[in-house]
């Protein structure tokens, strides 16, 4: 059979096809780019329950968002990272709260994430200057367990005197697809005012 034969096919082919579609579709036919652009914003999986708070000197290690919410369902694969945004303090962690083994509890060990006792996967970093927190997802995760995770991740600051300029953190969830969404909450730092000694 000749070459331009098979290519004319082809095309004859081709485009019976994408008649059938339109007649199927009413006659319209959405452009890929909005296929494309669909598909990728189809999954808003963070949704944060606040946009700032405001860290003390001397506070304990503080919940970045305690009632953020995860709507996705699947982590397999993905990842969580926590990082500042813009500038830090030296004496900035980002870090998981280990709060125990029980019902709906983050524990850690030794490089380990678990939820009520049961692996999540593998986590790096956070405890350095400029070192994003990173959470590895490495078998199936359960969505409480993910919101759980997010929940517990805390920041704190070693510093006596801590430096007051704001931070911005970004939390990015990304899930077994490779789509992400992401947080962003600002932080002020503030000094503790300590009372002046009077002569009575």
């Amino acid at each position: 059979m000749p070459q331009h034969w098979r290519g004319g096919r082809r095309a004859l082919f081709a485009g019976a096809i994408w008649a059938r579609c339109r007649l199927v579709l009413g006659g319209f036919i959405p452009p890929r780019s909005w296929i494309q652009s669909l598909s990728t914003n189809a999954s808003h999986s963070l949704s944060q329950s606040r946009s700032s708070f405001t860290f003390t000197e001397g506070d304990c290690p503080t919940q970045i968002d305690s009632g953020i919410t995860v709507t996705d369902t699947d982590f397999n694969g993905g990842s969580l990272t926590i990082q500042f945004t813009g500038e830090d303090g030296i004496d900035d962690i980002l870090a998981i709260e280990n709060q125990g083994s029980g019902t709906s509890q983050i524990s850690i060990t030794s490089g380990s994430v678990s939820y009520e006792g049961s692996a999540l996967g593998r986590f790096t970093g956070g405890d350095a200057y400029l070192d994003p927190l990173v959470v590895s997802f490495d078998s199936p995760t359960p969505i409480a367990a993910v919101a759980a995770l997010c929940q517990a991740i805390t920041l704190n600051n070693t510093s006596s005197t801590p430096l007051t300029f704001d931070r911005r953190i970004e939390m990015t969830l990304v899930d077994d697809t490779g789509q992400s969404s992401n947080t962003l909450i600002s932080v002020s730092y503030t000094h503790l005012t300590l009372p002046t000694n009077r002569e009575v």
